[in-house]
C-alpha cells in the first residue's frame, strides 16, 4: 500500500493502473481514499482490528458467532495475515452498534468505514431510513468528506481500478458468478430508505452487501469477515429473545400444571374407588 502513498504524495492519482508490488502482482488500488491512511497501520493494525471485532462480539455476548469465527480456519488465517478488511469491518461493526443508541457518532464510524472500503456503503440507505434526517445528513456529509480526494483523483479512474480488479481474477471464486443479478441491489436500496428498525437496517444492509459482492464474478473471503459479525449479533439477539419467551411460557405454565396435579390425582383415586373389587 505504501507505493500508493508515494503516488498521492507526488500529487498523482492512485487509481487507474496496477502496482507490481501488489498481491497478485499488477493489482490496482480499488479502495477509498482513507485506505491510504489505514495502510500505515500495516499488518499489526489489521490484527488489532480483528481482536477488536472479537472484543465487540464478546461485549454483545455473541458467543456462537465467536465460536463460528474461531472454528473457521480461513478467518483465523486471514485475520493474522493482515488482510485489509479488518479495520473497515471493525469500524462498521462499532458504528452499527453505536448508531442504535448514539446515531451521530455511529454514523461517523460507518462513514469512516465507507471511506476505506466502498462496500460499507451498502448500509447507508437502511441507516438513513432508520436514523432519520439528522443521521442522514451526518452520514452523507461524512461519506462525502471521506471521498473528497476522489474528486481530484478522478472518479473515472476509480471505476477503471474496479474493472481492473475484476479482470485480474480470471476464475470465479467464492461467488455465485451471476453479475447480471446485481442490479437487484438498486430496488433493495430504495426500499431500505423506508426501514424504521435497527435490526431491519442491519439485515437489509447485509442483504445489499451480499447481493452486490457475492453475485459478482469474484469475491474475497475477507468479505465474509465484514458481514458475519453484525448478522451474528442480530441472530443471537433473536435467539436470546426467543429463549426468554420460552422460559416465561414454561414459568407461567408451571403453576397451572401444579394446580392441576392434585385434581388429577383426586380424580384418579375416585375412579379406583368405584372400580370392581373381588367378592362384590
Amino acid at each position: 500500500m505504501f507505493p500508493k502513498l508515494g503516488v498521492i504524495a507526488g500529487g498523482g492519482s492512485p487509481w487507474g493502473f496496477g502496482y507490481p508490488e501488489s498481491v497478485p502482482p499488477g493489482a490496482p488500488y480499488p479502495y477509498g481514499p482513507l485506505a491510504a491512511v489505514t495502510a500505515l497501520a500495516g499488518v499489526p493494525g489489521e490484527v488489532v482490528a480483528m481482536a477488536g471485532i472479537l472484543v465487540i462480539l464478546a461485549w454483545q455476548r455473541a458467543l456462537l458467532t465467536i465460536a463460528l469465527l474461531g472454528a473457521w480456519v480461513a478467518w483465523t488465517e486471514l485475520g493474522v495475515c493482515g488482510i485489509n478488511d479488518q479495520i473497515p469491518a471493525m469500524l462498521l461493526l462499532g458504528g452499527l452498534l453505536l448508531l442504535e443508541r448514539r446515531r451521530i457518532s455511529g454514523a461517523l464510524l460507518v462513514a469512516l468505514s465507507a471511506g476505506i472500503k466502498p462496500y460499507a456503503l451498502a448500509w447507508v440507505p437502511p441507516l438513513m431510513g432508520f436514523g432519520g434526517i439528522g443521521t442522514s445528513v451526518v452520514l452523507l456529509g461524512c461519506v462525502a468528506l471521506a471521498w473528497l480526494p476522489g474528486v481530484a483523483w478522478g472518479p473515472r479512474s476509480f471505476l477503471e481500478s474496479v474493472e481492473m480488479a475484476r479482470s485480474i481474477h480470471p476464475r470465479s471464486e467464492n461467488t455465485l458468478d451471476m453479475p447480471a443479478l446485481r442490479v437487484l441491489a438498486l430496488p433493495m436500496a430504495v426500499a431500505a430508505l423506508f426501514v424504521r428498525s435497527w435490526t431491519t437496517a442491519v439485515l437489509t444492509g447485509a442483504l445489499i452487501f451480499v447481493t452486490v459482492l457475492f453475485l459478482d464474478h469474484w469475491a474475497s473471503f475477507g468479505y465474509w469477515l465484514v458481514v458475519l459479525p453484525p448478522v451474528g449479533i442480530v441472530a443471537e439477539r433473536a435467539l436470546g429473545a426467543l429463549g426468554v419467551r420460552l422460559r416465561a411460557a414454561i414459568g407461567a405454565a408451571g403453576p397451572a400444571i401444579g394446580a392441576a396435579g392434585p385434581t388429577i390425582g383426586a380424580a384418579g383415586a375416585s375412579a379406583s374407588d368405584t372400580g370392581c373389587r373381588p367378592g362384590t
